[in-house]
């Protein structure tokens, strides 16, 4: 059964927030282990494909022109994104609950030290929408669809999966958007269970912890609605289902 009714209620945050946790805490396989942030990569292959697969006349369109102004300007965001996420934040070496076993990925256009795109990055999911959420016969919840899995920063998983609040009834609808303190008890209990997988104490997921996740999730909260609005902008083009993706 998918949890496609996503609502701010203890069942959802428990179940999801151990779930995500779960799946950060499988190992990645080797022969992904070494590869820089899902993000910035899949960013740049996306923005290759709009170049491509938009003409002249969409470029021209009024709608392309008043939400995304221009190719360019898209190219534009993307690099304000990655350098403003350069910035300090969170020291994930710190942080016991998740992340401290894992190397961070490299990536040879992430430069200098500190900063989100030098936390912890894991094997995320990268598309958590609720119906990809599964709760099995026996009562447990676990993530399926996994075709953009990749090595990715943590934080990102959590801030796409607090975006997805918004839409998940059909309709964008911003006053959903998960409140501070249903997100920071969702980042409790998730730092609770990578802290369980690892066999440490529960005590040792700290207010501060917490508030540094909360931080770096609504900091790749608007990576999410980047990326995904790349891949919209090429779906507009591309696919034959009757759904506008440009909207």
């Amino acid at each position: 059964m998918r949890l496609c009714n996503l609502t701010q209620c203890e069942e959802v945050l428990e179940a999801t927030s151990r779930a995500l946790a779960r799946y950060h805490s499988i190992p990645p396989p080797p022969s992904i282990s070494g590869r820089g942030p899902w993000v910035w990569r899949q960013a740049r292959t996306w923005m290759k494909l709009v170049s491509e697969s938009l003409h002249t006349d969409d470029l021209a369109s009024p709608r392309f022109k008043q939400v995304f102004g221009s190719v360019e300007e898209l190219r534009l965001e993307m690099e304000w994104l990655r350098t403003f996420l350069r910035a300090p934040s969170t020291d994930w070496s710190q942080v016991n609950g998740i992340g401290t076993h894992y190397p961070a990925a490299s990536d040879s256009e992430e430069e200098g030290s500190g900063g989100i795109s030098q936390s912890a990055c894991v094997l995320c999911h990268n598309d958590p929408q609720p119906l990809n959420f599964v709760k099995t016969p026996t009562g447990s919840v676990v993530l399926i669809d996994m075709e953009y899995s990749d090595v990715n920063y943590a934080a990102f998983d959590v801030g796409a999966f607090f975006c997805e609040f918004a839409g998940v009834h059909g309709t964008l609808d911003y006053s959903r958007y998960p409140s501070e303190i249903f997100q920071k008890k969702w980042i409790r209990s998730y730092l609770h269970e990578c802290a369980r997988i690892k066999g440490l104490s529960q005590a040792t997921v700290s207010d501060a912890e917490v508030d540094g996740l909360y931080k770096d999730a609504n900091n790749f909260a608007m990576v999410a609605h980047f990326i995904w609005s790349l891949w919209s902008l090429i779906q507009s083009k591309n696919s034959k289902i009757n759904f506008d993706y440009l909207e």
